[in-house]
């Protein structure tokens, strides 16, 4: 079976190799490949894996002996005949059976007969216990024990729970080009209004970014929060604004189409080539008040902004857990080594808006996580260390609440060192 063959391929490169998905993606189904009728069901079926390997794993650990091959046809099988449902189940069994050379009969016979309900025959674990949690949720014990710690055990379920849905895909209309009136009538099936002004949700078949409105610019990707935070504190009439944006474009989209000409906008980033798509419309639009520029610290940032700025916004790396739903591997290939890494950029990261800072002025802190370390404690040791800003809002995001996305935002007012009232 083709898609089979192709799904054991590329689940082969993810776990073996450690390639992320859309890497992998583009080496099984290469331009002008033959295969690529088989792409959309073939994404489907390893992601359904991916999602529930952990519970697969375990359910197969005692059918000793198999290559990664084998295992990894298994896996798949069981994947599509207990979740995903797409192909024929007894194709899949017998597929399963040639693979493994009609080895291990009974235990395939019996794996399958209780396929609707895996985690029944993980017997090793105990329904209360946190392996028990993790390997049902497909989640890290470790973060699962972090969730608890952080927000208790009733919203670590809705997480967890919420982690296994898709998610909602929400886009900003390009109101330099057109008006979200006019584009909602334009496409009234693939897109649907929301409570946010100009964010809408798109409901089409396949990725929004192979559509042409993405291509052509009348819509970017944007998470609804984005433009409830930015609307807050962006002021038409202000001087300059610094935004140092490390993994997400969509704050300088959301500020390119808020900005007068009059305003000057300095986004650093760590690197430009990870930007094309950012570049491109910069280039396109012709804005000369936005420029963008290389800073992986905040000395590259002094060489680049001579002078005080209005608002300062940092949107640092960070553990990014709201890709969780996006990407079906993310959590397979996340490094836990790399939160400490995450929590010294956010730290290099404000200190650095805060030397570019006004008094008087506001800095906004946001992350895209669900780990009060990089959160609520970044943010309370920077107050030690700076005792001269006060908190004005902050709002942890939780992908259960209604605007279906991790994560947190602070608002910190710069007060006056002669005038801490600011009065």
């Amino acid at each position: 079976m083709k898609e089979l063959q192709l799904a054991t391929t590329m689940l082969e490169k993810i776990i073996d190799e450690n390639k992320n998905f859309q890497e992998v993606i583009k080496e099984v189904f290469p331009p002008n490949s033959t295969d690529k009728q088989y792409l959309g069901s073939v994404c489907a079926f390893v992601g359904c894996e991916l999602r529930h390997h952990a519970l697969i794993k375990e359910a197969c650990k005692n059918i000793q002996g198999l290559n990664n091959n084998q295992s990894y046809v298994l896996y798949l099988a069981l994947a599509n005949n207990a979740f995903l449902k797409k192909f024929d189940p007894e194709t899949m069994i017998n597929e399963t059976k040639n693979a493994l050379l009609d080895k291990y009969v009974s235990e395939i016979d019996d794996l399958f007969a209780n396929c609707q309900d895996l985690i029944a025959t993980c017997k090793d674990l105990h329904v209360d216990s946190i392996d028990y949690i993790a390997t049902r949720f497909n989640t890290p014990r470790w973060l699962v024990n972090m969730w608890k710690k952080h927000f208790g055990r009733a919203v670590m379920f809705k997480i967890l729970r919420k982690n296994n849905r898709q998610q909602i895909q929400t886009v900003r209309v390009n109101t330099k080009k057109t008006t979200t009136e006019k584009f909602l009538n334009a496409h009234p099936d693939e897109f649907k209004k929301t409570d946010i002004e100009d964010v809408i949700i798109y409901n089409g078949k396949g990725q929004v970014r192979k559509t042409p409105y993405f291509r052509n610019f009348e819509i970017f990707n944007e998470r609804l929060p984005i433009k409830i935070i930015t609307d807050k504190v962006f002021d038409l009439d202000m001087g300059e604004c610094l935004l140092i944006s490390a993994e997400n474009d969509s704050i300088v989209k959301e500020l390119y189409l808020k900005a007068k000409p009059s305003v000057g906008i300095h986004v650093a980033v760590p690197t430009l080539d990870k930007r094309p798509e950012l570049i491109k419309l910069m280039r396109n639009s012709k804005q000369k008040n936005i420029s963008i520029f290389n800073a992986p610290t905040y000395l590259d940032i002094q060489a680049a902004v001579n002078h005080r700025q209005d608002l300062a916004i940092v949107y640092p790396e960070s553990s990014s857990f709201d890709l969780i739903r996006q990407y079906p591997d993310y959590l397979l290939h996340f490094d836990y080594d790399r939160l400490d890494y995450c929590l010294s950029k956010q730290k290099e990261a404000l200190e650095g808006a805060n030397m570019f800072l006004n008094e008087g002025s506001k800095l906004v802190y946001i992350v895209n996580t669900l780990n009060k370390k990089e959160s609520r404690g970044t943010i309370s040791n920077f107050l030690k260390e700076h005792p001269n800003y006060e908190i004005i809002e902050e709002k942890q995001y939780f992908p259960f609440d209604e605007y279906d996305t991790a994560l947190y935002y602070c608002i910190l007012l710069k007060k006056d060192i002669f005038n801490p009232s600011n009065d």
